[in-house]
């Protein structure tokens, strides 16, 4: 599921200029699509371990109110 997901999120930059510029565009500036590419996976990545580690704060302050009460 973690392949598909990924997949996914990896050629959705590249739809998306398909659709806005074209295949052309992508041929010739692929250096370009690709710095996009790997921004917008940068982003998923560093979103995702925000919410990783806000859930275990998250947690980690529940279990300790539990023990305070």
């Amino acid at each position: 599921m973690g392949t598909i997901w990924v997949a996914v999120c990896s050629t959705m930059p590249f739809l998306i200029l398909f659709f806005m510029r074209g295949y052309q565009f992508l041929i010739d500036n692929f250096s370009v699509s690709a710095y996009i590419v790997f921004s917008w996976n940068g982003g998923l990545c560093f979103f995702v371990m925000f919410i990783l580690l806000l859930h275990t704060i998250v947690i980690r302050v529940d279990a300790i109110n539990l023990v305070l009460k």
